[in-house]
């Protein structure tokens, strides 16, 4: 059954509901409506109480966050550059493009990440599994999706890498004054 179908049953039945005089009638309403609906018998009380419109409202469409790991970096960023004002001079975005080049290595080749294997319900609680700790780099070298090329090159960088060196000069640059965007120079695209 369509969407507009489920809607125009409901608003039938929701009609028949609220005529009814009887609670036997009304019970009989609500087998029907279970049966025709394949919801449970709260459900169909709920929605013939208080029946949806025929067209539903036009909502946004909310994408899920793609960075979100990246949030508390892009945070501190809008805080030191004093957020929303505009940061287009070639020396305001190079300093945003080395914090970002600085992140994504650290984030990429020092920081493990568990993932999420499974979730098990034991009555109230939540009993979450996951699997062992790996960079994100790792994961993409398991995958085998890379060239033998590409792995050995991925293999390589993290030794010449040191975990400690790399959150450090993160946190130097994120301490830093920004660069004024009172300079004269002419504005770039951010890359």
């Amino acid at each position: 059954m369509s969407m507009k179908t489920r809607r125009e049953v409901i608003r039938m039945l929701a009609d028949q509901y609220k005529r009814a005089k009887s609670r036997n009638e009304k019970s009989a309403i609500l087998d029907n409506a279970v049966k025709m609906l394949g919801c449970h018998r709260k459900h169909a009380i709920r929605a013939l109480a208080n029946p949806p419109a025929l067209l539903p409202a036009k909502s946004k469409r909310h994408r899920p966050l793609a960075y979100q790991e990246a949030m508390p970096v892009i945070e501190c960023v809008w805080e030191a550059l004093d957020y929303p004002e505009r940061y287009d001079r070639p020396e305001q975005v190079e300093w945003l493009n080395s914090i970002y080049a600085l992140h994504d290595r650290y984030f990429n080749f020092c920081l493990p990440t568990r993932k999420l294997i499974g979730k098990e319900r034991r009555g109230a609680r939540v009993k979450k599994t996951f699997d062992t700790a790996k960079t994100p780099v790792a994961r993409l070298i398991e995958s085998g999706v890379l060239s033998s090329e590409q792995t050995q090159r991925l293999q390589a960088y993290p030794s010449s890498q040191d975990p400690l060196t790399l959150h450090n000069q993160l946190e130097m640059m994120l301490s830093r004054p920004v660069p004024s965007s009172t300079d004269t120079a002419e504005p770039v695209e951010a890359v």
